[in-house]
């Protein structure tokens, strides 16, 4: 029951058994607000956030809504918080993730980010130098994107901000000067307290994010699995004339080095292209679409006719050497449908058939007839024209 499991996850987040003695802190320590992430409300205190949805009894909602659970939120500062809460109880984020994971069924993490502070000075990994090396070629990198951000004052002055971002999501590197973010939010009694304080944080999201949860559930630690992500994703290596051919710099072995190899086993998600033109189509096409066959029907035609000439034209188009891709399309469109009618090989063998457009047209005939598109006076709703579209 929802109400249960937003009294169970808070029970787990604060550390206590008894659901009521949660309850009676969550009310008397702890802020409700509107939520984020497509969840309704949050419970939170101060950066540890608890989102749900007010799912009540016999209330009408969507089915998924009603299966997106609880999510909790804990930020670089919410981290510090959960640590404090965790002392009442003496266990350690390895034993917190794995309450989590053993108590509740099918949870897991949708980000997870890892970071590493270092504070020994060390010109070669700032992100301007970093930036130096990937313009010198000299950055071998799994990732394809970088961005470099610097800040400052039109006036004049140093550098305010300094951060460079190799990757994207799911997986992404950044690197920033974080005694240039702490001066430059709390003034410069920061560059006293700490003259070097770099931060490389990998931002991990998606099965990078489960592969860190499955390897601590595994038993290994996080430096290790820090290091063996980055080692995966990107490595400095000596000036290089060819591609790949030169080993890692001396000092970056050392500086990417721990006890441990994890081995990573992300399965990278197999793309169908069937799914993807057919999710472009839905939503970029099928609107205008639906407008323009509503439309020629409020002018007195069929859209029948209308859908059977953008057919004939696009037939029209296609080159005569295209049956090999024809062919490709249909057996991705059956095995996405059922992939245990598709053998290895004689699938689909026989050419496209060119009366297709006619049995087509006559198809949309029947499924988009009049009577679908009947206007009455009636004004259809994005979300009506877009069911009539589907079906």
């Amino acid at each position: 029951m929802p109400h249960d499991l937003i009294k169970s996850v808070m029970a787990m987040v604060l550390q206590v058994d008894d659901t009521a003695e949660a309850e009676r802190i969550i009310e008397k320590t702890w802020s409700k607000g509107r939520g984020a992430n497509r969840y309704d409300y949050a419970y939170r205190h101060k950066d540890v956030n608890i989102y749900f949805n007010n799912i009540e009894y016999g209330s009408k909602v969507t089915r998924e809504r009603a299966s997106m659970g609880v999510m909790i939120e804990f930020t670089g500062q919410g981290c510090r918080e959960a640590e404090w809460l965790m002392q009442k109880t003496g266990v350690s984020w390895y034993d917190y993730i794995r309450q989590f994971m053993t108590k509740f069924e099918g949870c897991h993490a949708t980000r997870v980010d890892l970071a590493r502070d270092i504070y020994e000075k060390n010109l070669r990994i700032t992100p301007s130098a970093m930036r130096k090396y990937i313009d010198r070629r000299q950055v071998v990198s799994s990732a394809r994107h970088w961005e470099h951000i610097q800040a400052g004052r039109t006036s004049g002055g140093p550098v305010t901000g300094d951060t460079l971002y190799i990757g994207k999501s799911p997986r992404m590197l950044r690197i920033y000067d974080k005694t240039l973010e702490r001066i430059h939010g709390h003034g410069d009694s920061w560059r006293k307290a700490s003259s070097f304080w770099i931060r490389w944080e990998l931002q991990l999201g998606g099965d990078y994010a489960k592969v860190v949860i499955d390897s601590v559930m595994n038993g290994e630690l996080l430096t290790d699995i820090y290091f063996s992500i980055l080692r995966n994703m990107i490595r400095v290596v000596n000036r290089r004339k060819v591609a790949g051919k030169n080993p890692p710099a001396k000092w970056w072995s050392e500086f990417v080095a721990s006890d441990k190899t994890v081995a990573i086993h992300h399965a990278r998600p197999t793309k169908n292209p069937f799914l993807s033109r057919n999710n472009w189509l839905s939503d970029t096409v099928a609107h205008s679409m639906v407008m323009e066959l509503l439309a020629y029907q409020l002018a007195g035609g069929k859209p029948a006719d209308l859908m059977s000439h953008w057919l004939k034209e696009g037939k029209a188009r296609v080159k005569s050497n295209s049956h090999a891709t024809e062919k490709l399309r249909a057996l991705e469109y059956a095995v996405t449908l059922d992939p245990a009618k598709i053998s290895a090989e004689g699938a689909y063998e026989d050419e496209i058939d060119d009366n297709t457009i006619d049995v087509l047209a006559d198809e949309l005939d029947s499924i988009i007839g009049a009577g679908d598109f009947k206007h009455s006076n009636v004004e259809y709703s994005y979300a009506e024209l877009t069911d009539m579209m589907n079906t």
